[in-house]
């Protein structure tokens, strides 16, 4: 029988029964000894296990272990905040550029022509009836009492509806230029310049067409000349250099 002697407590004891105290010891120093790592081919040391996939990974001996923060929790302090993830692509950006003057006032030379088309109108409904006398009397065919009444009924209708069209139309017509102008649109200054030469050449035939001096003829006259002037005006500025330069910028397109 061999027997061992105990180097903690002196104890003998038979070798393949371990004495207590020595138990207790070996214990004891296993629980502040790291595990080691066993050799790796030509006597390299191993790597650490990498744990397997979806389990976290394992703090050294001795380190203190981190817990995860939980989603929208700050950082503590020393701690490596999350990545940022880069930003999407930048959308180029055109600096503005301010509307010339010459298209500002030729903006509000429309806005003249949309307020001469209401007062027009409205004189136009007031010498409704001077206006159908006058037509009526200077006609060459007579007629009775009963006919007189009934062509003036007719004429009336019809210059009533004509004048309430002409200044809903008409005034409509110079807003919408105006605000299509004022934002640069290109296919705005055509459309209104198709307008203004309608608009111009019915104007002089009116002015050359009248030689009375009868108050309703002056009135229209004066109406239809003021309105020539507001239409030469926007036109003649729409088509300046300063204006041309802004409706072609405003015409371009950016290209991704």
């Amino acid at each position: 029988m061999r027997l061992c002697s105990c180097y903690v407590c002196g104890n003998v004891y038979h070798k393949l029964v371990q004495c207590r105290a020595l138990k207790r010891y070996a214990q004891r120093m296993d629980q502040f000894q790291p595990p080691s790592i066993p050799p790796g081919p030509n006597n390299q040391p191993n790597q650490p296990v990498q744990p397997p996939y979806g389990q976290p990974a394992q703090q050294p001996y001795g380190q203190p272990q981190q817990q995860p923060q939980p989603y929208g929790q700050p950082q503590p302090y020393g701690q490596p905040a999350y990545p940022s993830y880069p930003g999407g692509y930048g959308t180029p950006q055109i600096a503005p550029v301010a509307t010339p003057q010459s298209l500002t006032i030729a903006v509000y030379l429309m806005y003249a022509g949309a307020a001469l088309a209401i007062v027009g109108g409205i004189f136009s409904l007031v010498t409704i009836e001077q206006g159908i006398q006058l037509g009526l009397n200077s006609s060459n065919t007579r007629l009775s009492g009963r006919e007189y009444e009934t062509a003036a009924s007719v004429a009336r209708a019809i210059a009533y509806a004509g004048v309430l069209f002409s200044i809903v139309v008409g005034t409509a017509l110079w807003i919408w230029m105006a605000l299509a102008n004022n934002a640069g649109k290109n296919w705005a200054r055509i459309v209104a310049t198709g307008f203004a030469g309608i608009g111009i050449v019915s104007q002089l035939i009116s002015v050359v067409s009248s030689g009375a001096n009868h108050t309703l003829i002056v009135g229209s006259l004066i109406f239809g000349i003021l309105t020539l002037i507001v239409s030469i005006a926007a036109l003649t500025l729409m088509w300046l250099k300063p204006s041309s330069e802004y409706y072609k910028f405003k015409s371009q397109k950016v290209v991704y």
